[in-house]
């Protein structure tokens, strides 16, 4: 019984996996504008009914190659996929490096006040008076 379940809880999680990679790449990856490929074969199918001699590639030369070509059938022309930006995505890729090895026994859980020098802060910048409760008179 214990191998079905974790052959089942295998098949969920990859279900779920599958789930979220197709959610992600319909939203963010304009991976939707597939769904607009019957209204391109709609639209070459009318292309060709008006000029029958069209191929395939002049039809896609004509509608991607040149641009928005404001015609009589430009409402028609910009329902075709990747030709209008229906929202503005943005698609991050985020990168964690795993840290190589993790010791608690480095880690000073009671510090004993004995402080370490930083060598990266540069103290020279800041003047030694401007900490101090006796400072230089100010002029107004």
């Amino acid at each position: 019984m214990p191998a079905r379940s974790g052959t089942f809880f295998l098949f969920m999680k990859s279900i779920i996996a599958n789930i979220f990679l197709i959610t992600y790449l319909f939203t963010s990856v304009q991976l939707s504008e597939l769904f607009k490929l019957p209204m391109l074969a709609e639209h070459f199918i009318e292309h060709q009914q008006a000029k029958p001699q069209i191929s395939l590639w002049e039809f896609l030369c004509l509608h991607y190659a040149h641009g928005e070509v404001m015609d009589h059938d430009f409402d028609q022309d910009m329902k075709l996929p990747f030709k209008s930006h229906s929202g503005c995505g943005c698609s991050t890729l985020s990168f964690f490096e795993p840290i190589p090895h993790f010791d608690l026994s480095r880690i000073n859980l009671f510090p004993t006040g004995k402080t370490e020098k930083n060598f990266g802060h540069q103290s020279h910048f800041i003047p030694k008076f401007s900490s101090s409760i006796w400072q230089p008179p100010k002029i107004a």
